[in-house]
């Protein structure tokens, strides 16, 4: 068995990747420091504030492969779990939803506004034990097919997380269709039909479609899955006393920087939504 306290093969490549991360942070943080000195000095104020950027760094590494250690499948959340978690993630996008909504912190017709508010009291009243239920139902199907799979060659992560989200999404678009056609029981089944169509297309459903099947998915797994690695030696002493140079592996690395930038943007409610983009 390999020793715990031996480093892995993945976490020699993790702390080489961070430990570069971590030095561009400290840099950066350097560099707010001079520019704040830059500005307030009578003489540099008017100069450019130096900073240095490491585009590629190579790396060469010698290192001993111990043993092999084995993979570990993912472990997925029995139906009861998900479907009770997801029903959470329901009544909590829909309250938040409707405080924006009251609040009118939207850009929708306020008839449009209104509806919405209907539906969610509907859903509320009548909808959040019945989608427990059926989530339940249709998460035990996929539950049996997963494990079907998984006696011939296991389920990866991203496997369960995609089932588990796209039956969420099925059952919440039938849920809203359903709400929908019975809000406009009055009309004709064209309107009733140009209404469920407008109404699944507009940005804040599929907004809040998308945000509960997410929400759904992060609670799919019990465990994740955990790849096959190595255990291995990086230490001088032990590799300059393994005995022949045919037993070292020469690790060669090369890594390029590249930058993050934040940007917002305003969504259709009229929140601002941060995002990570390339420099």
């Amino acid at each position: 068995m390999a020793d715990e306290k031996r480093p892995q093969f993945n976490d020699v490549l993790g702390a080489l990747v961070s430990g570069v991360s971590h030095a561009r942070r400290v840099a950066d943080a350097e560099v707010m420091r001079i520019a704040q000195f830059y500005r307030n000095h009578e003489y540099l104020s008017g100069l450019t504030v130096p900073r240095l950027r490491v585009s590629k760094i190579a790396i060469d590494l010698p290192v001993l492969f111990d043993e092999v250690i084995p993979a570990e499948a993912a472990v997925a959340n029995t139906p009861e779990y998900i479907a009770n978690c997801s029903r959470g993630y329901v009544e909590k996008s829909v309250a938040e939803m409707r405080e924006r909504l009251s609040q009118g912190h939207h850009k929708l017709d306020e008839d449009v506004a209104a509806m919405a508010i209907q539906m969610i009291d509907y859903i509320n009243k009548k909808w959040l034990d019945n989608f427990e239920k059926m989530q339940r139902s249709r998460l035990q199907l996929v539950d049996r097919l997963l494990k079907k799979a998984m006696y011939k060659d296991g389920v990866s992560d991203v496997a369960i997380m995609e089932a588990v989200g796209e039956s969420t999404e099925d059952l919440l678009t039938e849920m809203v269709t359903e709400i929908v056609r019975a809000q406009a029981e009055r009309v004709d089944e064209a309107q009733r039909q140009l209404l469920i169509q407008n109404t699944m297309v507009s940005s804040s459903i599929k907004e809040l479609i998308t945000d509960i099947r997410t929400q759904t998915e992060q609670s799919a797994l019990m465990k994740d899955s955990i790849p096959a690695s190595f255990s291995v030696r990086v230490d001088s002493e032990a590799i300059k006393n393994s005995g022949s140079p045919q037993s070292v592996t020469r690790l060669r690395m090369v890594l390029n920087e590249e930058g993050l930038e934040w940007s917002t943007e305003e969504g259709d409610s009229g929140e601002t939504n941060w995002r990570l983009l390339p420099e």
